[in-house]
């Protein structure tokens, strides 16, 4: 029986031989085949294990079914194939009588580039996996809204950066989180209930913030400077409060203030008094008020 070399799933696929090749050809009188002038032909051929029906155009294309049941449809130039109406094509089917149905695969390859235009919904079900290599550029274009739902996590890996243009926005559902091993830059706002960093966060134009307030438990606050003093608050420039400035100690270099009041200072000044040759001096007459 003639070999017929099948189409390989992974790396590609070989065209089926025909069973009425050099080694296997038809034997007369099994063999009926009408050929025209020109160099059309039509073979049905009954040879013993490789029955075969050919129809074969002058320029080379044809129709084969092979003994199994194959068929191979080649065209030398372009193919064109039109339905008026629905068309519905099924590969792999289960039937009884046929042993190991069931389960087919298909196998496209194109040599050249591929054009889809659908005017209505495109949907897809896919119940095993889904994977899309493309080694050069992937431009997705929605004029709509884009929704993507994960019953799982979702990762994200790339060489360079994720940009977000102004309008769009990323939104993770309830319980999700985003992840970012990397740096995250915006030119906008990040609006959040909580952000958690482990390592620094800069900010060039400023950080404000609402009731909560600021609170750092080991490290400190630098304004200035590159890197803060634990529990200390460092700043090379002034430090401008409209109402209180509170501490329980203050050391400072030089103090400048115009309405300001310092209680324990002010009392000592109005109660001191200095040793004089003719004796201890009396109080300021001009009494600091506190």
């Amino acid at each position: 029986m003639a070999t017929i070399k099948k189409p390989v799933f992974f790396g590609g696929w070989t065209e089926p031989e025909s069973s009425a090749n050099t080694d296997y050809p038809p034997i007369f009188p099994f063999n009926n085949t009408t050929q025209t002038p020109s160099g059309h032909e039509f073979s049905l051929d009954d040879t013993p294990k490789r029955e075969r029906v050919r129809l074969q155009h002058r320029s080379g294309t044809f129709i084969e079914m092979h003994p199994n049941g194959d068929e191979v449809h080649k065209v030398y130039g372009d193919g064109y194939e039109i339905t008026i109406k629905d068309r519905n094509i099924v590969i792999g089917y289960k039937v009884d009588t046929i042993p190991d149905s069931g389960r087919g695969n298909l196998n496209i390859t194109i040599n050249g580039d591929v054009k889809m235009n659908v005017n209505g919904n495109f949907i897809q079900n896919v119940e095993g996996n889904y994977e899309l290599t493309v080694k050069g550029h992937h431009l997705t274009a929605v004029e709509g809204k884009v929704s993507k739902v994960s019953k799982g996590s979702q990762f994200y890996q790339t060489g360079g950066r994720i940009e977000l243009n102004p309008g769009p926005s990323l939104i993770p559902g309830i319980g999700g989180y985003v992840n970012i091993t990397g740096d995250l830059s915006t030119r906008g706002e990040i609006v959040a209930n909580k952000i958690l960093s482990n390592g620094r966060i800069d900010a060039n134009n400023g950080i404000s913030c609402a009731f909560d307030g600021f609170s750092t438990k080991a490290g400190g606050i630098a304004v200035g400077l590159a890197y803060p003093i634990p529990l200390s608050i460092n700043c090379t420039g002034p430090i401008n409060s409209q109402t209180v400035v509170s501490a329980p100690y203050i050391t400072s270099a030089l103090s400048t203030t115009l309405l300001g009041k310092d209680l324990v200072n002010g009392i000592l000044r109005n109660i001191q008094s200095h040793i004089a040759p003719n004796g201890p001096t009396s109080p300021p007459t001009t009494q600091e008020v506190t």
